[in-house]
């Protein structure tokens, strides 16, 4: 089958960003915080109304709550560091088509291409058979060989057994961040859809949040009353993990043309490339922002995280860890980090 790609070139292309301030960004005075507070360090891209990535923003730009309590910004840092990068590719979804695989693989090969200089890939494969593994590397060649054996393997995978056990491969694969670093990235190509799991959803989400890495999405979703065999539930779940997480989504509707975001609120488009740049330039250019959080938070807790200032930032879409991790699961992750 003809391999369909949506964009005429490789290479790492940026999307050219909206300044808000040409001034340089420094740490807040506040950021020698107290050794007893809880302070945690996450990851925050700002997109404008039509998806573009805006940069020059600093502490006074961002205003974070907790319930009725305020989250304190102790520091923000434009961080454009190498990442490690973890393709999952769940080769055993229900829901494949040769077409929907096809569109899988090149997303895979293009991330792979369009790797930053000194950041690395790994890949973990998992099949109706066995579970396939290449650690970090910054070999692009090998990278795409591998990838490119998985071709034929989607009409030999319809005919076996509806079944796919997402969660644990998710949860399998998380260990592999330890111990973590800034920037992180599991990168989920896949459907969604999980039948056989043997770990509880919350416990899976609970840990991926105490990792502080970054779960982004490639997945398929059928438009709502056109799937033949839905499967309750997992597709929004997955959705779930990205945002609680920071990362961002792209969803391929199936039956109907194109691609569109699972975060902006954007038409679906048939030539996605503007998405797929929006994507992959979040996964190396964010905002790192140092927050103290109110003490005696024992348990992963939902937030608010907003942008405020000039006219030029407000109404923008804020893409952030929905949940933040408890005090003590944060203080452990930076330990492991250093």
């Amino acid at each position: 089958m003809k391999r369909l790609y949506f964009l005429p070139a490789l290479g790492f292309f940026l999307l050219a960003p909206v300044r808000a301030q040409d001034s340089v960004i420094a740490p807040n005075p506040l950021s020698q915080a107290r050794e007893r507070d809880c302070v945690q360090q996450i990851s925050v891209s700002v997109l404008s109304h039509d998806g573009r990535i805006i940069q020059g923003l600093g502490a006074p730009n961002f205003q974070g709550s907790l319930g009725h309590k305020p989250v304190e910004i102790l520091s923000v840092v434009w961080d454009q560091n190498p990442r490690r990068i973890l393709i999952l590719l769940d080769g055993r979804a229900l829901r494949w088509t040769t077409e929907t695989w096809e569109l899988a693989l090149n997303q895979a090969e293009e991330l792979v291409d369009r790797m930053a200089p000194a950041s690395e890939i790994g890949l973990v494969a998992f099949t109706s058979r066995n579970k396939i593994t290449l650690e970090f590397t910054r070999d692009r060649q090998n990278l795409r060989q591998i990838i490119t054996k998985f071709q034929p393997m989607a009409a030999a995978k319809l005919k076996g057994p509806l079944q796919n056990g997402l969660w644990d491969a998710v949860y399998e694969t998380l260990k592999t961040f330890v111990p973590p670093r800034d920037g992180d990235v599991l990168y989920v190509i896949s459907d969604g859809a999980d039948t056989v799991s043997r770990i509880d959803w919350r416990e899976l989400k609970t840990a991926a949040i105490a990792t502080g890495v970054r779960i982004f999405a490639f997945r398929t979703q059928w438009m709502i009353g056109l799937d033949p065999a839905p499967v309750s539930g997992s597709p929004h779940k997955l959705q779930e993990l990205v945002d609680a997480t920071g990362g961002y989504s792209i969803v391929h509707f199936k039956g109907v043309p194109g691609m569109a975001s699972a975060q902006l609120d954007l038409e679906i488009e048939e030539h996605p490339a503007e998405d797929r740049d929006r994507q992959f330039r979040q996964i190396y250019a964010y905002y790192r922002i140092g927050l103290h959080v109110p003490q005696g938070m024992d348990k992963p807790q939902k937030w608010d995280l907003r942008v405020i200032g000039p006219d030029e930032v407000k109404g923008n879409s804020v893409i952030y860890p929905q949940i933040l991790a408890s005090c003590s699961a944060s203080s452990r992750s930076s330990e492991q980090a250093h």
